[in-house]
């Protein structure tokens, strides 16, 4: 009984043996002169964050996108490195955005970022945290748990602000002041093997719960500053408390994440990833540079295709598709604030060539662009 025991343990110990738990170290900082290109994909499928617990395996094969690099180098560089005299890092995302980095051998801290929407009202400014928001320490192993805190305090001209945000206000300031007070908290929840278009990695995944609340404060000429807070409209998106969970699948043989999973903390699903470039998905060659566009792909397209939405003013707006005889065959309309990404069923169009247009609420066109359909 022994001996017919024997080679099935064997096989069963050599099993569990194939993949084995990392650890993460500053190996994967990155440093001055990297540029790391991450793949951004805003409707994913096939994708869900599956279980905690040890020796576990993930497959995000379906994943398509566009790309997003970030270049890292010396904070001299930078526009705004004035305010941030003690950055080790610069990093420009798209080529402009700025984000200053404190690092140490164990640690990796965001100072702040520079032309930033932080908070979604189309309007960019100078953030600065403090103390700086942590964003990895290492070294990462299973069930490590950490937490940390960042507070942040931006300051607005009234003539800068939109109309939405003032209306909601009972008074009518020279200025806004927003007090944004951050808490996450980290833990390794999981390990395992991770796949995506184009390779395999062996990772830690990190689980990361971040809470975000925002205070809204009113001042005008010389008076002191008065928090609105309980007095601005429960629907103002933007005041009040918001939580948010990502998990980052971290591997010792890579500086940037294999994945980052934005998930509804309270669905579960999974919303948008971003996921480290490999060579396979040079086959949507578009990168998002900072400016205002719409485009679609894959195109020629088949069976369906995606529109990526991007730096658009918050709104609403109107794509619609037209044949070639300029007949209109579709219509959406989409709030935005942004980016977005929304996917078309094209199963019911004949193939040919299409025209898409992207209308915004006053009735201005952002872009006209071809589109083309074909069939097996």
């Amino acid at each position: 009984m022994m001996k017919r025991l024997l080679p099935f343990l064997v096989f069963i110990l050599l099993g569990q043996g194939l993949w084995s738990q990392i650890t993460v170290d500053n190996s994967v900082f990155p440093q001055i002169g990297d540029t790391l290109v991450t793949v951004y994909d805003g409707v994913p499928t096939g994708v869900s964050i599956g279980s905690a617990g040890p020796n576990q395996s993930w497959s995000f094969s379906k994943l398509q996108g566009l790309m997003k690099k970030s270049i890292y180098a010396s904070p001299g560089e930078g526009k705004s490195k004035a305010f941030f005299p003690g950055a080790d890092m610069l990093r420009k995302d798209n080529g402009n955005r700025e984000l200053y980095i404190n690092a140490t051998n164990a640690k990796l801290e965001y100072m702040g970022f520079a032309e930033a929407d932080l908070i979604g009202i189309d309007v960019a400014t100078l953030t600065k945290f403090t103390p700086a928001l942590e964003e990895l320490q290492v070294p990462l192993n299973y069930q490590d748990k950490k937490t940390s805190n960042a507070k942040t305090v931006l300051v607005f001209g009234a003539e800068s602000l939109p109309g939405y945000l003032l209306d909601s206000l009972p008074i009518s300031p020279d200025s806004v002041r927003l007090r944004i007070e951050i808490q996450r908290k980290d833990e390794i929840d999981a390990w395992g093997v991770l796949s995506i278009p184009g390779g395999d990695y062996e990772v830690l995944r990190k689980k990361r719960t971040e809470v975000r609340n925002t205070f809204i404060d009113a001042k005008i000429s010389s008076l002191p500053w008065l928090d609105m807070t309980d007095a601005v409209d429960k629907d103002l998106a933007i005041i009040g408390k918001e939580i948010s969970t990502h998990y980052y699948f971290i591997s010792e043989e890579e500086k940037e994440p294999i994945a980052i999973l934005e998930v509804d903390p309270k669905t579960k699903i999974v919303q948008k990833v971003e996921y480290k470039a490999n060579d396979v998905k040079s086959n949507i060659n578009y990168v998002n540079k900072g400016r205002v566009d719409v485009f679609a792909y894959p195109n020629p397209a088949i069976e369906e295709v995606r529109f990526e939405f991007l730096n658009l003013p918050k709104g609403n707006y109107e794509l619609s598709i037209y044949n070639i005889l300029g007949v209109e065959v579709l219509k959406e309309e989409y709030k935005i604030n942004t980016n977005r990404t929304a996917r078309v069923d094209l199963t019911e169009f004949r193939k040919g060539t299409y025209l898409y247009s992207l209308v915004n609420e006053k009735g201005k066109t952002i872009t006209t662009k071809r589109l083309i359909i074909l069939r097996p």
